[in-house]
């Protein structure tokens, strides 16, 4: 006869897709996911944001051309302050704020934690996105003022412009830099209220 108290079969247990990798190994393989997926971010990102400059400068005088350039200029700079922030403050106060419930405080604690790809989002691939648009809107208005300038050296006007657009954006960030130093707290802070504003309107808590 058969054993009543026979064991019952135990289910196989599931294979971890991570199983026989080490901690590096598994490091390594994220990172390169996440290199993956800016870099696709970056190129339909620069396509999005190149058409819709493009389009506005279509039937944009020279002024409203000159608003655009300087607002994606801005853009990057801002950017780029916000990922310094990011970078350089300690999650101490907002680990403070966040025991006490303080709305943003645990999105802001979230971004120090990933704060390596914050940075490169914010440092690298929007500063590269407005660098080229800003570069492409440059040209564009480089030919409006060669329009309106007929007796002026074009290359003289393009180089000008060039230099103009680089400086700006150059000494933008270098000031802004020391800003996020500084102010550290006070600018992630903000930020972080601001994507928990957005976030709250999607209906995604803290």
């Amino acid at each position: 006869m058969k054993n009543k108290q026979q064991k019952k079969k135990k289910p196989a247990p599931k294979k971890d897709k991570g199983k026989g990798m080490s901690k590096k190994e598994l490091e390594e393989k994220k990172h390169r996911r996440w290199v993956v997926l800016v870099t696709i971010a970056t190129f339909f990102s620069t396509i999005i944001i190149t058409y819709l400059s493009d389009t506005a400068l279509a039937n944009a005088n020279l002024f409203w051309s000159l608003v655009i350039l300087v607002f994606i200029i801005f853009f990057g700079i801002t950017s780029d302050i916000i990922g310094v922030a990011i970078t350089a403050v300690s999650p101490q106060p907002f680990n403070a704020m966040a025991a006490k419930k303080i709305p943003g405080a645990r999105t802001a604690v979230n971004m120090i934690r990933n704060a390596p790809r914050m940075s490169n989002v914010l440092n690298d691939v929007i500063g590269d996105v407005c660098g080229i648009v800003s570069g492409a809107t440059g040209v564009s208005i480089s030919a409006q003022l060669i329009a309106l300038m007929p007796t002026v050296n074009a290359v003289i006007i393009s180089l000008v412009l060039s230099g103009c657009v680089a400086a700006i954006t150059v000494g933008g960030k270098a000031i802004g830099k020391d800003l996020a130093m500084k102010h550290s707290v006070k600018i992630v802070f903000m930020f972080a209220r601001v994507s928990q504003s957005f976030k709250a309107l999607f209906g995604v808590k803290e």
